[in-house]
């Protein structure tokens, strides 16, 4: 990118040239006049203060100053990462801030999409929107942000109408599906009683009054049942009160749906029975895992996967919930912003682990040493590309680590060890990194080699012939995984024979 101003000066100088009083042009593309004579022609790409525009790589350069990639924020950029700009970065690569709004879903966002307008699917804030976020998107009648059924909007974004199975101020009753004629719960949500004209459950009659000795008592009973003698209008008589039995007390024949629990049924609650009920019309109890929605619950689709939109508890999924569902880069289930998962369900920062086997000081070199951490991460199932804290004099670890992140750094349970690469190199550490790739603490030997000081950089020339040697006459400098200060990677100058067998910490890219 050619800087304005070296740009502006190439093209005035290209295009045409003015005399020495500025009230002319001359279009010869050289400026006459000049106190000493000469031509006072400037050439293209200089400057009258000898400054020069060059270009290099694509980047172009004036009078020495940065480019967007270089790690420092020059005029005119936002901020500069270095290496570590780019998409989903804090730092983007054309060196501005990634913000909510630009399109591209950076740290802390759980979307973006291109603008902060509510209501399509993505918040101002960049939130994933859905019913019970308080805000009123396309295909709900209301969103009033809560959980409650009966406040005038329903859990699932709909005004209060009778039928729809949630029993709103004004109704005695809604069974939703199961309202209507001979039902607990009429078509207008009120309670089917004894005298109402509609012979409802648990009635063995209903003529519209309380009066007696008309054939239906005041009770709604048939006022022969239980004479032991089948009348008409009675499907049975067994002349008992015992409702379990062959013969109801309402003498009819026991049915799944007449309020009564009969050997080989959960539960009855007659009219009550249905979909979405505590009971089922099957008179099976309603639980999750069964398919049908019940009480209590938020959703329920019958299978035992937790990652779809319906976890095992009949909650409906979301960021939080402990399960990573799609969409999503990890759940941890916790309310913690700057663990390995953040809120909006975003992976954060970079894990290390001190390695669990010992290795003398013939590593071959160090990309032996590099394969071995990798080798050691892939057998654990450990993602990502991995590399040894361990330097030479040509090689050290601050050239050699190309990813150092601006997000913590952890141990591979979890455990904090830095907040970011300038943390993990200013001489000490959170928690010492003293834990195997596989997550068991660490045993046994506590050296590690690394040659290498506190801040990254290359220690001395003790490093095992450029970690290619196992001889007992050369040594390399090790630092202790016991250690949370500048020991952790430099012990005191330390140097270990290298026919000694020592661990090394690997460090995820």
């Amino acid at each position: 990118m050619i800087r304005r101003s070296a740009l502006f000066a190439v093209v005035s100088l290209s295009a045409c040239s003015f005399d020495a009083t500025g009230l002319g042009e001359s279009g010869s593309g050289t400026s006459s006049g000049a106190s000493d004579g000469s031509s006072g022609s400037t050439a293209v790409g200089s400057t009258s203060t000898g400054a020069s525009t060059s270009e290099t790589g694509g980047a172009t350069m004036t009078g020495g100053v940065g480019v967007c990639g270089d790690g420092a924020v020059d005029p005119g950029e936002e901020c500069d990462a270095g290496a570590s700009n780019g998409a989903g970065k804090a730092c983007k690569g054309d060196c501005t801030l990634n913000v909510c709004g630009d399109g591209d879903r950076g740290p802390g966002e759980g979307c973006d999409d291109g603008n902060t307008v509510d209501g399509d699917g993505c918040s101002a804030s960049c939130v994933g929107e859905n019913c019970g976020d308080g805000k009123v998107d396309p295909g709900e009648e209301c969103d009033d942000g809560n959980m409650v059924e009966t406040d005038g909007c329903s859990n699932a974004c709909t005004l209060p109408v009778c039928g729809d199975g949630i029993q709103q101020a004004g109704e005695e009753c809604d069974d939703g599906g199961q309202n209507g004629a001979g039902a607990a719960c009429k078509g207008d949500c009120t309670l089917n009683v004894c005298g109402d004209g509609d012979q409802g459950p648990g009635e063995g009659c209903d003529d519209g009054n309380l009066d007696p000795g008309d054939g239906c008592s005041a009770m709604c009973t048939l006022e022969s049942c239980g004479d032991g003698k089948v009348q008409p209008g009675e499907e049975c008589d067994d002349g008992n009160d015992v409702n379990d039995d062959k013969c109801t007390n309402l003498c009819k024949l026991p049915a799944c749906g007449d309020g009564i629990k009969q050997p080989g049924e959960e539960c009855d609650d007659g009219g009550q029975n249905g979909p979405g009920k505590a009971c089922n019309a099957e008179c099976a109890l309603n639980v999750c895992g069964d398919g049908d929605p019940g009480p209590g619950e938020a959703c329920d689709d019958g299978n035992d996967v937790n990652t779809d939109m319906c976890t095992n508890v009949c909650e409906l999924a979301a960021c939080g919930d402990g399960f990573v569902q799609p969409g999503e880069e990890c759940d941890d289930g916790n309310n913690v912003d700057d663990d390995t998962c953040s809120n909006a369900c975003v992976a954060g920062g970079k894990f290390v682990f001190v390695s669990s086997k010992e290795y003398s000081g013939n590593l071959g070199g160090l990309s032996g040493a590099d394969d071995k951490c990798q080798a050691l991460a892939d057998a654990a199932a450990l993602a990502g590309t991995w590399m040894a804290w361990l330097s030479t004099e040509a090689d050290d670890v601050d050239g050699r680590f190309m990813a150092k992140s601006n997000q913590p750094y952890f141990l591979v349970t979890g455990v904090k060890v830095a907040n970011s690469w300038a943390d993990l190199t200013d001489g000490t550490l959170l928690a010492a990194i003293n834990v195997y790739e596989n997550g068991a603490n660490a045993g046994g030997e506590t050296g590690t080699w690394t040659n290498t000081n506190p801040d990254g950089t290359f220690k001395g020339d003790r490093h095992c012939s450029n970690w290619s040697s196992n001889a007992g006459g050369v040594s390399g400098y090790a630092g202790s995984r016991t250690a949370t200060d500048v020991k952790w990677t430099d012990n005191n100058s330390a140097s270990e024979g290298c026919n000694k067998t020592l661990r090394l910490y690997c460090v995820q890219q």
